[in-house]
C-alpha cells in the first residue's frame, strides 16, 4: 500500500503546540517566582534599614535625652538612602529646644507582605512597627 505515509521522526502540529504551551507555562511560573523573590528582598532590605534607623534614634535619645528634630544626623551617620517620613513629637520639639522630643513616627512603604506584616503603608516608633493591621514589637 503506497497510500500510507509513515511518520518516522518529529512532532505533529498538536504535539508541538502542546509542548510550546507547557514550556510557556513553566517559564511564566519561574518568572513570577523570581519577581516575588526580588520584591521580598527589597522589602527585607528596607525593613532592616528602618530597624537600623530606629536603633540610631534610640542611641541619639540616650546621648541627648531627646529624639532629633530631623532624621539628618541619623541618616548621615548611617549613609542611608531611604525614603522615610519622620515626625518627632511633640510638634516643634528638639534636643536643643525648650521642648524635648519624647517620641517619633517613621513612615515608609513595603511593596507586599513580609512575615506577619501585610505590607503597604507602614509606621514605626518607640512602641514598635506596624503595617495596616499587622504589628511587630
Amino acid at each position: 500500500p503506497t497510500d500510507v505515509i509513515m511518520r518516522t521522526r518529529g512532532f505533529s502540529l498538536k504535539e508541538g503546540i502542546g509542548a510550546g504551551a507547557l514550556i510557556l507555562v513553566i517559564v511564566t511560573l519561574a518568572w513570577l517566582a523570581a519577581a516575588d523573590m526580588s520584591r521580598r528582598a527589597r522589602d527585607t532590605v528596607r525593613l532592616v534599614a528602618v530597624r537600623n534607623v530606629q536603633a540610631g534614634l534610640e542611641d541619639f535619645r540616650r546621648e541627648r535625652a531627646s529624639y532629633p528634630a530631623t532624621l539628618d544626623p541619623i541618616l548621615a551617620a548611617q549613609n542611608a538612602g531611604l525614603q522615610l517620613g519622620y515626625v518627632p513629637a511633640p510638634e516643634g520639639c528638639g534636643p536643643d529646644r525648650e521642648q524635648l522630643c519624647g517620641s517619633y513616627t517613621l513612615t515608609f512603604t513595603l511593596e507586599g507582605m513580609l512575615g506577619t506584616l501585610p505590607g503597604g503603608d507602614c509606621s514605626a516608633g518607640p512602641q514598635g512597627l506596624s503595617c495596616g493591621q499587622g504589628k511587630v514589637k
